[in-house]
């Protein structure tokens, strides 16, 4: 059975969620890195999600290795991130402003644009729009749109310019 990345990083924003809504919450990151562990959380989150028009087709199928590593990026890079993510945005929006699951998408597709190059630039800023389209509307959706655009230009010109 393949595994299953559109799965994985929507199963990722919503860990990451977690972490930042409850800082407090026993998922430490130690926890996160070990993928017998992070199994648990996969499963929960297949329950949470079950029934989500966008995930019935899919086959609830997560490459945890990939979810590990994308997770670990962000988590371990997280300041950078964030301090790279609040440059491509409007002089009246901040971090604190922003919603938090908004921002653990952004997040994600920043730290996917840096250890994934094999993926292309096309299917990073479509699965992280479709996440988006999940929880918001079409506005937070063109945001989200907008602000990977403007990372792919930063990251991988080369490949948008071919």
């Amino acid at each position: 059975m393949p595994k299953n990345k559109s799965w994985s990083r929507f199963i990722a924003v919503q860990v990451l969620f977690q972490m930042d809504f409850n800082e407090r919450m026993d998922l430490e990151v130690s926890y996160i890195f070990d993928e017998k562990k992070i199994n648990s959380i996969i499963k929960n989150m297949h329950h949470i999600n079950k029934n989500l028009v966008e995930f019935k087709d899919l086959e609830y199928s997560v490459n945890s290795k990939w979810l590990i590593s994308l997770l670990k990026e962000v988590i371990l890079n997280k300041q950078d991130i964030d301090k790279n993510l609040s440059e491509k945005f409007d002089k009246n929006w901040s971090l604190k402003r922003m919603d938090s699951t908004l921002l653990s998408i952004l997040r994600c597709g920043y730290a996917e644009f840096l250890i994934f190059d094999n993926t292309p630039v096309k299917v990073i800023i479509n699965e992280y729009t479709n996440i988006a389209s999940t929880f918001f509307n079409e506005k937070e959706v063109d945001f989200v749109n907008g602000i990977l655009d403007s990372l792919a230009q930063k990251f991988r010109s080369n490949e948008l310019n071919k």
